[in-house]
């Protein structure tokens, strides 16, 4: 199975569970709730609804109107939700044309909700049309927000976590937007279902060294690339249904702090389970098992149960005698993700039985094996690497490394 249709597949499934967000929609980091009046004036200064990670703060995750890429000039608004420079034509840095967005910002909302009747929408529109951006300096509102991404609620619900892009009306009319237009229709490489063709794909985000608006893995945008006078998506058609269900299960396995994560070098890895095709759903096991063999044992109750299925692999049983269910049936899928200017190369792409891996990870094991053993166990993976990566990357950065959780600097410690 290709990469796209693996990480459709785990849509999906993750979808099921309500996990990632639904069609038309994105997981964004939001920094800021400005909360309105019915009559569309502000009900007092904006709601911080940031959280310290780590050292510092990062905005919650909301699931909002989707996202895009917004190349070339000429600017282009989200829908009921963007950063302050669009939202509310302020911005912390000077050569951001802040004016130009704002009327983008207003200019889409001005045509999409003139028919409105819902009193949320209705409360937004005349909210940012009668906002001027000096008022941001006028009521007071703290500099931090600049430039973070803010979402609208009316105050009789904002303690009830509904915000103005939750409202049925609100939902409805975003679901007329996406249907609207002249769009060309083809077979989906993926799907194989007769639909419209995605011309760009969402973007990818959080893989380290890329691009922080995200980069792509399927992109067209020189004539070199195309063929038969296909452009942009045409020259690979993959529908809008598939293009952001791929990319919106990769964007959740990449997310800050994922389980489904691990950094190998430069190259960005995510790794998922397949057990569809099994009564049982043996995932979590077997995902938690191959973050183990990279990363160590943890000291939770989970941790320790992964650690004695690995301390039995090691020891030489068979995954078949002890835990059947892991080694037949389990598709196990390992990605490595490198940044390429705009766009993301592939390192590397595995898909086996997770039966195979663990065979392969014994095998690994017992050639390692040394005697007296180790003071402190069985080493992971990650030792390994560092022992033989360092030699050959001299020159790498750990100082820039650092950004990112977990630090790929730890692979090349010497």
């Amino acid at each position: 199975m290709s990469v796209l249709a693996s990480l459709v597949r785990a849509y999906d499934r993750m979808a099921d569970r309500h996990e990632v967000p639904p069609f038309g929609y994105s997981s964004e980091e939001i920094g800021f709730v400005i909360s309105l009046n019915e009559d569309g004036t502000s009900a007092g200064l904006p709601i911080d609804v940031r959280a310290t990670a780590g050292k510092r703060l990062r905005g919650r995750r909301l699931s909002v109107p989707a996202s895009f890429k917004r190349p070339g000039i000429t600017p282009r608004a989200f829908f009921l939700w963007d950063n302050t420079a669009f939202a509310l034509g302020v911005s912390a840095k000077e050569g951001k044309d802040a004016a130009s967005r704002f009327q983008a910002f207003l200019e889409l909302h001005a045509r999409a909700l003139r028919d409105a009747d819902d009193p949320g929408l209705k409360a937004f529109l005349r909210f940012i049309e009668a906002w001027r951006p000096e008022d941001f300096l006028r009521l007071g509102w703290p500099d931090e927000m600049k430039d973070l991404n803010v979402v609208f609620a009316l105050n009789s619900e904002r303690l009830s976590g509904i915000n103005i892009h939750d409202r049925p009306a609100a939902r409805s009319l975003w679901a007329r937007l996406l249907a609207d237009g002249d769009k060309s229709k083809a077979v989906c490489m993926i799907s194989g279902d007769d639909a419209p063709v995605a011309r760009l794909h969402p973007a990818i985000k959080s893989v380290w060294g890329a691009q922080i608006a995200g980069a792509s893995i399927v992109s067209f945008n020189l004539e070199a690339s195309e063929s038969y006078c296909h452009v942009q998506g045409d020259n690979a058609p993959v529908s809008e249904a598939a293009a952001f269900a791929y990319t919106a299960a990769l964007n959740k396995f990449l997310e800050t702090g994922s389980r489904n994560r691990i950094q190998i070098g430069d190259a960005s890895t995510v790794f998922w389970a397949d057990a569809s095709c099994v009564d049982a759903d043996p995932t979590s096991i077997a995902e938690d098992a191959f973050l183990a063999m990279f990363n160590g044992i943890d000291e939770s109750a989970d941790g320790q149960k992964v650690g004695a299925i690995l301390a039995k692999i090691r020891n030489g049983e068979r995954l078949e005698d002890f835990a059947p269910g892991l080694a037949k049936g389990v598709r196990f899928h390992v990605l490595g993700l490198a940044p390429n200017a705009a766009r993301l190369s592939v390192r590397f792409w595995l898909e086996d039985e997770f039966g195979r891996l663990a065979e392969n990870y014994r095998r690994f094991a017992d050639d390692m094996t040394i005697e007296p053993p180790p003071r402190g166990g069985n080493p992971p993976l990650w030792r390994f690497l560092a022992e033989t990566a360092c030699q050959s990357a001299p020159n790498f950065d750990p100082q820039s490394a650092c950004k990112i959780d977990p630090c790929p600097a730890r692979f090349f410690a010497c």
